[in-house]
Parts: C-alpha cells; sequence; structure tokens
C-alpha cells in the first residue's frame, strides 16, 4: 500500500512539474509575458527540484534539468541554460544534504536494529538498570537465568536483591563510580528459589547530557559450567599430582637436547639432586659413562623415528657419586601438528631388584660349588686315605734306618694337610651335625677371643659392644668359634699395619619390606654379630667371590682360601646369611644373622 502512494505521489508531482513548465512556456514564448512566469512558475520548479533532490538525490535533479531543457527546445537560451543549472546545483546541495541525514538516519536505525536484536537474541542476560538498581530492561533469558518465567516478572526488582553477597554490590558501585564500567566481574547472584548462581558481569554506566550516570547497562553471563570443568581440571591436576607425589617412579621429560624440562619428586629421591638443579642439567649428566652411548642410540634411532623404546636398563650416578640401577621406559612428545619436541621417561630403581638378582645368582653359584666341591672331596678324601695306607705299609717293610723313611715321612705330610684340607672342603659342602642347644652369642663371642687374642698382634686394637640384652641363638659352640676365628684371622691379614677390629652384637627383628630386598632373609626376630675392620677393603671384583673355595687374594702358601666359605657354611646351616660390605681403603664389615632363640 506504501508503495503504491509513493508512485502516484511521483506521479502527481510529475504532473503538476509538467502544467508549471508547459504554463512558463506559454507566457514566455505565446504571451511573452516574462514577469509573471518569474512569480508564478520559477518558484514551483525550483521547490521542485529541492523535493526531488530531496526524493532522489542528484540523479532526479539531473533527470528534472534535461527534461525542462527538452521542453524549452523552440525557445532556448542562456536564461533556460542556466535555470537548468540552478535545478542540477540545488539538487547537488540538497541530494547531499538528503544523503547525509539519510544516511545517519540509516546507520541509527540499523544499529537500534542490531542492538535489539541483540538484546532480544542473546544467549546471555542483557539488562538495563537506573542508578538505583531497578531493572529497566532485562532480555527473556536474562529472567531465566535467575529463574522467573518472562521478563515482566523480575522488571523493577531492584538488582541488589539477587547479590549473595552485599559487599559485591557495593564494590560494583565503588568501581563504577572510579571507572564508569565493570569487566567481567565474578560474582554470586541468587535465583527465585534461593540456589546460587555464578555469574561473570560486564557493565558501563549510560550518562545523560549534564554528563552523569544515570543507568547501567551490561551483560551477565552464567559460568557454572565454566566453574565446573575449571573445578574438575583442578581435581585432576590435583589426583594427577598427588599420583606424581606418590608414586615409587620418576617421570621426567626432556627436550630433543636431552636437557630435563620435567622431573617428578621422586627424581630427587633417585638421583639425590634437589629437583631445581636437575632441571638445569642434561640427562646424560647423570647416566654412567658406560651406558650413554647405548642411551643415546636408542634415542636417536627409536624416539625421533616416533616409535616407542622398550623398557631398558642403565645405571646413573647420584649426588655422592654412587652408581644406582633403574629401568627406563620412553614415549616420544609431539605438538599438536605432530611434529617430535621431546621425549617422556618413566624411571624405575631397580637397584634392590639387581641386588636381589645378584644374591640369587650367589647363592645358585655357592650351592653349585658346594655340591661339586662335597662331591670332589669325597673322591680325593678316598684317594688320600689309600696314599697315607700304603705309605705305612711301605715304612713298616723298610725299616726306621732305611734312607727312603725320610721321603715318606715328608710324602705322608704333605698328605696328612691335604686330607686335612679336603675335611674343610667336605665341612663347607656337607657341613657335619652340630650339637644344637641354645647358647649365648654374648659369650661365645667372648671365649672365642680369649682363645684367639694371642693370634692377634699388638698393632691391631680389639673393641667388642655386645647387646646389654642376652642374645640367645640355637646352634653349637663350636660353630660360633669357627666364625669369629676365621673372620678375626681374615681381618688380621687385611691390617698389616695395625688398625682396629670390633665385634659387635644387637638384637633385630626383620620385616617384610627387608626381606624384599634380601634373598636368605626371612621376616623375624635375630641376633645380628658386626664383625668390622679398617685393613685395605675388598675390590669390587673381587667381593663376589670371597665365599668360593679356595678363592684367595694372599700369596701362595699363606692362605687355603677355605676361611671365609667355612663361615657362610656354618652361618647357612643355623638359618642365618651373611652380608658383607667394603670399599678399598676404606676396611670391611661382615654381619651374621642368626635366628633369636626363645628358649
Amino acid at each position: 500500500m506504501g508503495g503504491k502512494l509513493k508512485i502516484h505521489r511521483y506521479i502527481i508531482t510529475g504532473l503538476l512539474l509538467l502544467l508549471c513548465i508547459g504554463l512558463d512556456f506559454y507566457f514566455r514564448f505565446v504571451l511573452n509575458i516574462q514577469i509573471v512566469y518569474t512569480h508564478l512558475f520559477y518558484i514551483p520548479i525550483v521547490l521542485a527540484a529541492i523535493w526531488w533532490g530531496l526524493k532522489g538525490g542528484l540523479g532526479a535533479s539531473l533527470l528534472l534539468s534535461i527534461f525542462y531543457m527538452a521542453l524549452n527546445i523552440p525557445g532556448f537560451d542562456l536564461a533556460v541554460l542556466s535555470r537548468a543549472v540552478i535545478f542540477i546545483v540545488v539538487g547537488i546541495i540538497v541530494g547531499a544534504l538528503r544523503d547525509r541525514y539519510r544516511g545517519a538516519e540509516v546507520a541509527m536505525e540499523e544499529s537500534e536494529e542490531r542492538y535489539r536484536r541483540f538484546f532480544i537474541t542473546s544467549t546471555d542476560c542483557a539488562y538495563i538498570t537506573d542508578k538505583e538498581g531497578h531493572i529497566i530492561d532485562i532480555n527473556d533469558t536474562g529472567a531465566g537465568m535467575f529463574g522467573y518465567k518472562n521478563k515482566e516478572e523480575i522488571l523493577n526488582i531492584n538488582v541488589s536483591g539477587l547479590y549473595a553477597d552485599p559487599d559485591d554490590r557495593k564494590k560494583f558501585m565503588r568501581e563504577m563510580d572510579e571507572k564508569g564500567f565493570i569487566k567481567n566481574m565474578e560474582v554470586d547472584f541468587k535465583r527465585k528459589d534461593g540456589t546460587l548462581v555464578p555469574i561473570l558481569l560486564t557493565s558501563v554506566g549510560i550518562k545523560d547530557d549534564k554528563g552523569e550516570i544515570t543507568r547501567y547497562q551490561g551483560t551477565m553471563r552464567d559460568i557454572t559450567e565454566r566453574k565446573k570443568f575449571i573445578q574438575a581440571l583442578k581435581d585432576s591436576e590435583e589426583r594427577y599430582r598427588h599420583l606424581l607425589d606418590n608414586m615409587p617412579d620418576t617421570v621426567i621429560t626432556i627436550d630433543l637436547e636431552g636437557n630435563f624440562t620435567f622431573v617428578s619428586p621422586m627424581g630427587e629421591k633417585l638421583s639425590g639432586y634437589p629437583v631445581e638443579k636437575l632441571l638445569k642439567m642434561n640427562m646424560f649428566d647423570v647416566i654412567a659413562p658406560e651406558y650413554r652411548s647405548m642411551v643415546r642410540e636408542k634415542l636417536d634411532q627409536r624416539v625421533k623415528e616416533g616409535m616407542n623404546i622398550p623398557p631398558y636398563e642403565a645405571e646413573i650416578i647420584d649426588s655422592r657419586g654412587e652408581k644406582v640401577w633403574v629401568q627406563i621406559l620412553t614415549t616420544p612428545i609431539r605438538d599438536p601438528g605432530g611434529s617430535l619436541v621431546g621425549v617422556q621417561a618413566i624411571a624405575r630403581n631397580i637397584s634392590d631388584l639387581k641386588n636381589m638378582e645378584k644374591q640369587f645368582i650367589q647363592s645358585q653359584k655357592m650351592e653349585a660349588v658346594g655340591n661339586l666341591a662335597g662331591g670332589l672331596a669325597h673322591d680325593f678324601n678316598n684317594i688320600l686315605s689309600a696314599i697315607l695306607l700304603n705309605i705305612h705299609r711301605v715304612k713298616r717293610k723298610l725299616g726306621q734306618d732305611d734312607p727312603a723313611v725320610p721321603i715318606l715321612n715328608t710324602v705322608e705330610d704333605s698328605t696328612q694337610r691335604a686330607a686335612e684340607m679336603i675335611k674343610q672342603l667336605l665341612q663347607f659342602a656337607r657341613p657335619k651335625k652340630f650339637e644344637e642347644k641354645a647358647i649365648s652369642l654374648n659369650v661365645m663371642v667372648e671365649e672365642s677371643l680369649r682363645l684367639i687374642r694371642a693370634a692377634i698382634p699388638s698393632t691391631i686394637e680389639l673393641e667388642t659392644r655386645l647387646a646389654e640384652k642376652p642374645c640367645l641363638i640355637k646352634g653349637d659352640p663350636s660353630a660360633i668359634t669357627q666364625i669369629v676365628t676365621n673372620l678375626s684371622v681374615n681381618a688380621r691379614d687385611a691390617m698389616p699395619d695395625g688398625g682396629k677390629l670390633t665385634f659387635e652384637t644387637t638384637l633385630v627383628s626383620l620385616d617384610d619390606s627387608y626381606c624384599r630386598t634380601h634373598f636368605d632373609a626371612k621376616p623375624g626376630n635375630y641376633c645380628l654379630l658386626k664383625v668390622s675392620d679398617t685393613g685395605v677393603g675388598i675390590p669390587p671384583e673381587n667381593l663376589e667371590r670371597i665365599f668360593e673355595p679356595f678363592f684367595t687374594t694372599k700369596e701362595t702358601g699363606t692362605g687355603t682360601g677355605l676361611g671365609l666359605p667355612m663361615v657362610y657354611s656354618v652361618t647357612k646351616h643355623m638359618g642365618g646369611w651373611v652380608e658383607v660390605s667394603s670399599r678399598v681403603g676404606n676396611g670391611t664389615e661382615f654381619k651374621i644373622y642368626l635366628p633369636e632363640s626363645r628358649e
């Protein structure tokens, strides 16, 4: 309907304009009356040009000018041209004013329309309040956010009553007075039913002509899900942190150059270095030198190809310079684009496992050696018995004055010594049945030391630290004497220039955690005999062989290599075990664990 009315308006205006131009032509050229034209027809045509300029802009005025000149072709002169130019100028001026006005008007209309659409369709709460806090306008989203069916239910409610904490409203007003706006303020609001909803509030003050704030306009976003997500993320991080803090393994990440970029707290326990220091180090600073090429090869060939590496074992050097066995599992780390940026590794301390493995191998080896030695000793004993029997027969036949008798005596002495060694070897392989009874370890240590004190040089200080409570064990006194004697002789030979030899007894209780790292140990109460010296110590390569029969580092003829094997065998026979620790130049310590007797 509006479109048709506008067309009719243009048709009527055009007809009136044609009438004015026609009358203008008639009066000027037919009646030759110029004054009447000037007053009666020129002004309407100029007004028409203004109106056309307002409605159609410059194009309409130009069309009017061409139309005017076309109708005046018969009497075309300078006056006609000047009037046409006037129409164009009027059209330009009026059109420009019209376009500027219409542009501002359209922009304002479009802005108002965009704001209206935003206000209505926004997924956030859009609102307007007066300075006192009364809600002037709010969208349906905001009404629903606070538990109301529609905005009519919430209009005119004072927003101050929606704050869960009145201090938050005071903070809002204070910042609004200071800055004139609020951005991303987190605050809890109350719903209609009294439940709380966390809100992210943004607001700006609307000023009047005097520059005073009269209204507040802004948005409120329900951040319930965001809060839940943040809390879930915090909980997840806390669980992850708790896992890292309590897991027995060490989690690390390194860059492609091997620099540590992350180390879990267990890394300090594993390496002895503070985590802060490790983060300034390279992984090859702690890998033992003999394993560095192997580890580097695995990283270069497998990880950089994007492949997981099967678990492998290596030794690291801790802050004290001690070697620690670790099992390492590595996986590549990639950025969102798929490029390799580093490596994640889990390092597990397997030193106890390696020690148990070594103890097991040692136990198996000693059992095998014992079986072999027992079999050989039995056969040799039969051979030596036959040799001694025949020597006795020959000596009886030859008589004492025969020159061969001294030679036979020498052979007999050597055979006797060999038989004694075989006897000791048999004792190691197949210990004799000791008379088992409850005896005091403290008493037996003191008595044994009295017997052997003369064999210990005065340059060696002998110290005893015996437990105050009786250390009762079940065994044979001669077995304890063998242990004390052999360990004392061994310590004496390790201190040729003198030193200190200490015997100490104590009661200990061993639990499952200890027994898990000691192959021969079983949970229970034990009497512990410690024998330590300040001698030359035992090299690592010899430490694993000291209990093997006939193994000795002494010069030929000064030791049989059966003393420590006898200690091992006798202790084992009484249900105990032996532990030894030594460092070259720092002496040696033997620990003899014997089950405590309750009898």
